[in-house]
């Protein structure tokens, strides 16, 4: 007995919906009595699977890379090399925040933020001229309410793409160092 489910868009009721099926085919009789073992195993499964994203991708493609950006997380999913199609980032590398601040304040105490901590991330992609640019936008950063933005160009007639990071800082503290 095979059984397939395509999925179009994921939703909280799907664990509760994927249990009622499973009930409903008497998994008992199918597979002896494992009906338990598997709804342990597929619920863990299904739930890392509600995590996937839902807006689309912003995808850059030219001659020499194809760049996949999460329009969700704001992190870079993939950066692939299309002649030999080969990936250059870590597996997982969506899971990693685009960037990292390290602020000292005025009573000498390191406070970092990353990318990951924002409340409120966009992500939009124009063309002008033969070059696309992703901007993604980070705001409140953090308990400190800073802001970032990140440009991307990618020009279609260069195998380089050019990154960009402005930081809004409105608190008295300093930045230290940067990871980006």
């Amino acid at each position: 007995m095979k059984v397939m489910i395509y999925i179009m868009k994921w939703n909280y009721n799907i664990i509760w919906n994927v249990c009622r099926i499973l009930q409903r085919m008497n998994i008992k009789k199918c597979f002896g009595g494992m009906r338990a073992r598997l709804l342990r195993f597929a619920l863990p499964f299904l739930a890392t699977l509600l995590t996937v994203s839902a807006k689309p991708p912003v995808i850059v493609i030219n001659p020499d890379y194809r760049l996949l950006v999460n329009s969700d997380s704001g992190t870079i999913e993939s950066l692939r090399v299309t002649r030999a199609d080969h990936e250059l980032l870590i597996p997982h590398h969506g899971r990693l925040p685009l960037f990292k601040i390290e602020f000292l304040g005025d009573d000498s105490k390191f406070k970092t933020i990353t990318s990951s901590d924002a409340k409120e991330i966009s992500v939009t992609k124009t063309e002008q001229d033969g070059c696309e640019t992703i901007v993604l936008n980070y705001e409140g950063i953090g308990d400190l309410s800073v802001s970032a933005r990140v440009t991307v160009r990618c020009p279609q007639n260069e195998a380089l793409t050019y990154w960009n990071l402005e930081v809004d800082n409105p608190t008295t503290k300093r930045i230290a160092h940067v990871q980006f």
